[in-house]
């Protein structure tokens, strides 16, 4: 069964995820686009923490259980078998080997269930397969968004900007000529 559909075929290329956790998860997302976002899907399945804030008062608890059980407890074991049996090396793989270290067996596959609800569900959106040396799905989209933010935390931004959008610096006394060299509309907009 899990063969004949598209969407758990695509799943079980991840390492650990099998034919039962595919078909959960897919199932359980049903339609990719409903989530704005990949990470939300930690969340939907109650993988994240819960937060209590009031005045000064900030207590961050235990993952909240909201969503659907059966799919959580698919990616936890799917998280167990990553985590405990011999599976192909992933980059995905080497993260989770190190949170053990800092917050133990459990909270480390928990941390690797939500990781993988991410990743999985970005697999399906895509309609990639699992690439073991980027811990994920890879399109040419996503590399293209990782260069983009590369450059723009290297103080790059700017560079990736026509020049007429690019901002002006200086006193006004230097940007007043650079300012009456574009169209009129934009040097309004910008004073």
């Amino acid at each position: 069964m899990a063969l004949r559909d598209a969407g758990a075929k695509l799943l079980m290329t991840t390492p650990s995820v099998g034919a039962i956790v595919a078909l959960t998860y897919a199932a359980a997302i049903d339609d990719p686009k409903r989530f704005r976002s990949s990470k939300a899907t930690g969340a939907h399945f109650g993988l994240t923490q819960k937060k209590y804030q009031s005045g000064e008062t900030d207590i961050t608890g235990r993952i909240s259980k909201i969503g659907d059980k059966e799919v959580r407890c698919a990616l936890y074991e799917a998280a167990h078998v990553m985590l405990t049996r011999p599976t192909k090396a992933s980059k995905l793989k080497t993260w989770a080997r190190q949170v053990p270290g800092r917050a133990g067996m459990r909270k480390a596959k928990v941390a690797l269930a939500r990781r993988l609800a991410v990743v999985l569900h970005r697999m399906l959106a895509d309609g990639v397969p699992f690439n073991p040396d980027l811990g994920g799905p890879v399109a040419k989209a996503c590399l293209a968004r990782r260069s983009n933010s590369k450059a723009s935390r290297k103080g790059h931004r700017h560079q990736l900007l026509p020049s007429s959008e690019r901002p002006i610096a200086g006193t006004m006394d230097q940007v007043r000529p650079q300012l009456s060299k574009r169209r009129p509309a934009q040097a309004t907009a910008l004073l």
